[in-house]
């Protein structure tokens, strides 16, 4: 296995253990094994979960946890427009800390028209979800459903750039930069194209009460 800092090493070897499985019997499987998001871009807090992505002739089932996420794919796959398209190939490519294997596919990557449709979709989802139980939300969950909205929103920009996904954490320290939050919000929802205007509306006011709420002083 590549050598990388011991603190990421052990962590791995920890997540996957603490999942029934050992490192050496994942390694001997896996042509290649890739740590990214937080963890790999150095941006995780004490809480984050390790992202592994093992790539094998071979795959066996995903696991998710609260400390791993662990997806197999096979190398056509990897291989292929519509993974290299993806959004997740894309944070891998520009984030990812391979373990074992080789690289050769990074150079291949491209945030294709099907990855921003897809952002689309989910993003349509999500606001019209938020829409309709609304009036039934806790504001803790209101404000977790906004949050997810405004992460996909800055995700969607990314990827309409042809840029990779930035990892979570660098989403909300680049939104807390921002000073006028509500005008950025106007402008990243204009690039969701698939939604109408009464989608748009209704998130923005949402937004807007859930904004102002958050600068009113206790």
């Amino acid at each position: 296995m590549a050598k990388v800092e011991p603190e990421l090493t052990e962590f791995v070897r920890a997540a996957i253990e603490k999942a029934g499985l050992r490192l050496d019997e994942v390694a001997d499987k896996a042509r290649e094994i890739i740590v990214f998001g937080s963890r790999a871009a150095g941006v995780h807090s004490p809480n984050s979960d390790l992202d592994l992505l093992c790539v094998t002739t071979a795959p066996g089932r995903r696991l998710k946890s609260a400390r791993l996420d662990l997806l197999w794919l096979r190398p056509e796959i990897i291989d292929s427009p519509g993974w290299q398209g993806s959004e997740l190939a894309g944070h891998v490519a520009a984030y990812g800390r391979w373990l074992r294997g080789p690289e050769d596919w990074k150079t291949e990557v491209f945030a294709s028209p099907a990855a921003v449709q897809k952002k689309q979709r989910q993003l349509a989802d999500r606001i019209q979800a938020l829409e309709a139980s609304w009036l039934n939300l806790a504001p803790a969950y209101r404000r977790r459903l906004f949050t997810l909205i405004r992460r996909d929103l800055q995700r969607l920009e990314l990827l309409r750039q042809g840029r990779p996904v930035l990892p979570t954490p660098l989403l909300d320290h680049d939104w807390e930069r921002i000073d006028d939050p509500m005008g950025s919000l106007v402008r990243l929802l204009r690039q969701a194209s698939n939604l109408g205007d009464k989608d748009k509306a209704h998130f923005a006011a949402h937004a807007a009460e859930l904004l102002l709420r958050a600068t009113v002083p206790t």
